[in-house]
């Protein structure tokens, strides 16, 4: 294993550390913190994944520094359920450049998070939709037929 695998294999534990860091500070979050945390990893994902991926590596740390700054002033502000989303994000895109087992464990992890992040997007976006319908249907004074209810035909 030569100095660079060395290294890999520390960030990776460091990345670990990160991550069990940031969700030992959400496990006893209330609902509307949660859905914060999990909407700013949806709204930043694909960003920072895309910026991170195609940058060199001296301009990806420049971004990673960039952005636990970012993540410093939202916590000092009192969003720290977004602070620790954008620290999610980081580590998501991170953790796909680091060879290892904690660095695999960190990207097995962040991507169950990111998925139960777009689950929950999905499911508010679905659920505005319905919220619409129904006032629409109530503005116009159309019945909304109920699931497993008997048609009128």
């Amino acid at each position: 294993m030569g100095i660079l695998d060395m290294w890999r294999e520390e960030r990776g534990t460091v990345l670990r550390k990160e991550y069990e860091d940031t969700m030992a500070r959400m496990r006893d979050a209330n609902p509307a913190a949660k859905a914060a945390f999990l909407n700013n990893i949806h709204q930043t994902i694909d960003h920072i994944i895309g910026f991170y991926s195609s940058s060199p590596v001296a301009g990806r740390k420049a971004f990673l520094e960039k952005m636990r700054k970012a993540a410093l002033d939202m916590w000092r502000r009192g969003d720290w359920p977004s602070a620790l989303g954008l620290a999610i994000s980081c580590l998501n895109a991170e953790c796909r450049f680091v060879a290892g087992g904690d660095a695999a464990y960190v990207k097995l992890q962040t991507d169950r998070i990111i998925k139960e992040a777009s689950e929950a997007a999905c499911k508010a976006e679905c659920s505005g939709k319905v919220e619409a319908l129904d006032e629409s249907c109530d503005a116009k004074q159309i019945a909304v037929p109920t699931p497993g209810a008997p048609s009128m035909r």
